[in-house]
């Protein structure tokens, strides 16, 4: 346990675990495991000691205590001094940069919060006080997931159509999701959105239940024209229906078992199919991809 500095009280200081070994690194963050996943903060590049973290603690409690109440209610974070990552985040992460009204000592407050993006579709919005700036971010519509007989394998060409079928459905879900985050070995969190046509989306947060196991399964699905904000991606402001894009749609072999990476068969355009969606192909991808799926799915 590391004793905070004089000017801190030891209920602060029990948050700040000490490291293995202290050092000067060249950016000094906090690190901590939160219900959302690990969490980390960037601090000032001139402040280098534990002691100056743990005072830093202290002086910025009232943000800390609504940082911790955002990520983590009723829980008390554990944070330990690490060596801050490079400009760039691991897939799947985000980092947000804080802007603060006041300096909460002499080296000012937390400069930047990294965590994990996915886990954000279940969060609410989190409270100005944390003055969190979030960058616009890729991102892409799940049109739909469906099974596909081996003989249609086959037939996939330029030109032909495949239905969308869940678009024939009065209820029809669509997901607003993150690249980074559809992973075959992690559950893909998203905002369902649910359309009777196209002119009438409207927003209902929710997530997408991790890939169940089996063979695999097609996905249709269409990249955003350009990055969205963060504060639409994840619910916490309203999304407007000129944001959806008029991209290609995609159509992906996913391996639900995970040990396969998903592979990208066909590209084309979306059309108005009845009173549903279809996709016509225009580009072919892995068509030796599509022979070896055939013959696999006509021995199951």
């Amino acid at each position: 346990m590391l004793s905070p500095a004089p000017q801190a009280p030891a209920a602060r200081g029990e948050r700040l675990h000490e490291p293995a070994a202290e050092g000067h690194a060249s950016r000094l963050s906090l690190a901590a495991d939160s219900p959302s996943g690990p969490v980390q903060l960037l601090l000032p590049p001139e402040l280098h000691s534990p002691a100056q973290a743990a005072l830093l603690l202290h002086r910025a409690a009232t943000w800390l205590d609504a940082l911790e109440d955002w990520l983590a209610p009723g829980e008390l974070l554990h944070w330990a001094p690490a060596e801050a990552a490079g400009p760039g985040t691991a897939p799947g992460r985000l980092r947000a940069a804080i802007a603060w009204g006041h300096r909460t000592d002499e080296f000012g407050g937390p400069q930047g919060l990294e965590l994990e993006a996915a886990p954000l579709f279940q969060r609410p919005a989190p409270p100005p006080l944390l003055g969190l700036q979030w960058p616009a971010l890729a991102a892409e519509l799940l049109l739909g997931r469906q099974d596909l007989p081996p003989e249609d394998l086959a037939g996939l060409a330029l030109g032909s159509v495949l239905l969308i079928e869940a678009s024939f459905c009065s209820d029809w879900q669509a997901w607003l999701r993150l690249p980074a985050a559809c992973t075959a070995m992690a559950p893909t969190w998203g905002r369902s959105l649910c359309a009777g046509s196209e002119a009438s989306w409207f927003d209902r947060p929710s997530g997408l239940a991790a890939r169940a196991p089996g063979s695999g399964v097609l996905e249709f699905r269409q990249a955003l024209a350009e990055p969205l904000a963060a504060e639409r991606l994840f619910g916490w402001a309203p999304l407007a229906t000129a944001l959806l894009p008029a991209t290609p749609i995609s159509l992906w072999w996913v391996d639900r078992s995970g040990q396969q990476p998903d592979c990208e068969l066909a590209r084309g355009e979306r059309l108005a199919w009845g009173r549903g969606q279809a996709l016509r192909v225009t580009e072919l991808c892995a068509p030796e991809r599509c022979a070896q799926l055939q013959a696999e799915r006509a021995w199951t």
